[in-house]
């Protein structure tokens, strides 16, 4: 049978309880698939606890409930392990994939930044001449559920899923078929890459 842990905390006694009773608090959240914090204000200080939770459960997913019904994962550009002040975010292989889950999240925090990664084009069937899919395969679920994981790109690249390139892009947020915005990236400049290391990107929680 499958089954998930879920751990919930109060917001407005998480830090009460980290400081006078900390194994209480402590102590189910390390072993849960997701911490699940309530009752957050406005001003509450989600990021400095996400840091504080993700030192206790370095796989668990950590999100945070508002006042007013909505739920988000607390995440912030500072939080974020590139530079997202830089004139191009430098995104290493390791990071692929965070990158790929925040921007499928937050689409808005890159749009009209300049990013730097690699990885392969591939042929999409009803894409028009001159975009392409820029990804990489991950396992998303199993080892026989493999499937490329990216966005698409507008740019001259010749689509070859077997050769790993470097791409610089502009990203642009764009609105889908489905009326939901999703991250583009306009190509800059692609150079010839080797292939990462680990070629199945690793979805590594922030």
């Amino acid at each position: 049978d499958w089954a998930q842990v879920v751990t919930t905390a109060d917001a407005t006694t998480f830090d009460n309880y980290m400081t006078n009773m900390r194994k209480i608090l402590t102590d189910p959240m390390k072993t849960a698939d997701m911490i699940y914090v309530n009752r957050c204000g406005e001003n509450f200080s989600k990021s400095s606890w996400r840091k504080q939770l993700r030192a206790m459960n370095s796989a668990a997913t950590i999100l945070f409930e508002n006042l007013d019904g909505t739920v988000d994962d607390g995440i912030r550009d500072e939080d974020l392990p590139y530079d997202m002040k830089a004139d191009v975010i430098k995104i290493s292989d390791e990071q692929f994939g965070l990158f790929y889950v925040d921007s499928m999240d937050h689409p808005e925090r890159y749009d009209g930044k300049a990013v730097c990664l690699t990885g392969q084009a591939w042929k999409r069937r009803e894409f028009p001449k001159g975009f392409y899919y820029f990804a990489r395969e991950a396992m998303t679920c199993c080892a026989n559920d493999i499937a490329p994981c990216g966005w698409v790109c507008k740019g001259e690249r010749t689509p070859d899923n077997k050769t790993y390139f470097t791409l610089t892009a502009r990203c642009k947020l764009v609105q889908g078929p489905d009326g939901q915005t999703a991250l583009m990236l306009n190509e800059l400049k692609c150079e010839r890459a080797k292939a990462p290391r680990e070629t199945l990107v690793n979805f590594v929680n922030l």
